[in-house]
Parts: structure tokens; C-alpha cells; sequence
């Protein structure tokens, strides 16, 4: 995946299910060239593990380079065993 990312010409958005916590190796390596949603805009502990362990934050939103992100929520709803997480992302502006 990681190689994948550093050879696209395009920006990187990788989001889902990882079933990995931050302080994890496969979340540390992606964090090495993405940013992540919740780190730049949630609140809270951002849990989305809703089983013995609910305060996991085991999904998540990453980004690269040329996007950002904003607004980002985990919401409520008990629909599965982890909850849904929101954000907005967009372009950045070149500036020129």
C-alpha cells in the first residue's frame, strides 16, 4: 500500500475499516506519509469500536499531501460493531 501511495501523481485519500489503533506499527507507517482526520479536526477520544473495548479508535480517515480535511465526527448510531466516522475533504488551494 505504502508503495502504491509514494508512486500515485495523485492525492492519497485511505480510509476505512484498519482494525489498527494509533499506537500501532501499520498506523504509525501509514502516519509516516498521510495525516489523519481525526487528529486534525476530531473531539474526544474518537472510539469507534463499539465491543469490549469501546474507546479503540480503529477506524480512520487518512489524507495526503494537496488535500485537507476538516469537521470531522464519529457518529452515534450502534448500526454495526464500530461506529461511523465523518469528515469533509477537500483540495488545497495552490495559492497562485
Amino acid at each position: 500500500i505504502v508503495d502504491h501511495m509514494q508512486d500515485s501523481p495523485h492525492p492519497v485519500l485511505y480510509c476505512g475499516d484498519m482494525n489498527d489503533v494509533p499506537m500501532s506499527y501499520g498506523y504509525a507507517r501509514l502516519r509516516e506519509l498521510l495525516d489523519d482526520a481525526f487528529v486534525e479536526s476530531g473531539r474526544g477520544t474518537g472510539g469507534t469500536y463499539i465491543g469490549d473495548l469501546p474507546s479503540l479508535r480503529i477506524d480512520h480517515i487518512l489524507f495526503g499531501e494537496g488535500l485537507e480535511a476538516w469537521d470531522f465526527n464519529t457518529l452515534g448510531d450502534e448500526l454495526s460493531d464500530h461506529r461511523a466516522i465523518t469528515t469533509y475533504i477537500g483540495l488545497v488551494a495552490d495559492g497562485g
